[in-house]
């Protein structure tokens, strides 16, 4: 299996205002989908900025204690017997 990362997702509390930090330094969104995500082309990866709290809802996670309101890690595009990776870690 290739190892890369292709994708990362940051989950912001205030999407308009994480969007400018990044813009202000000068990086450049390609994409953005009614302000529910913003995408921005890096060399061979992808940032995302999604509204954290539907990064959550999303996840099927929630509440205060929550180790999603700190971090989170998925893959994604798993086949067949990679799909069972996460769960040996």
């Amino acid at each position: 299996m290739e190892q890369r990362v292709s994708l990362i997702t940051l989950g912001v509390g205030d999407l308009a205002r994480a969007r400018r930090f990044y813009e202000g330094l000068r990086w450049q969104a390609g994409m953005a989908v009614n302000d529910e995500v913003v995408f921005f082309q890096l060399n061979g990866l992808i940032l995302s900025l999604y509204p954290r709290a539907a990064l959550v809802r999303d996840a099927g996670v929630g509440g205060a204690g929550s180790p999603m309101r700190q971090r989170s890690c998925h893959l994604n595009g798993l086949r067949g017997d990679q799909r069972a990776l996460p769960h040996r870690a």
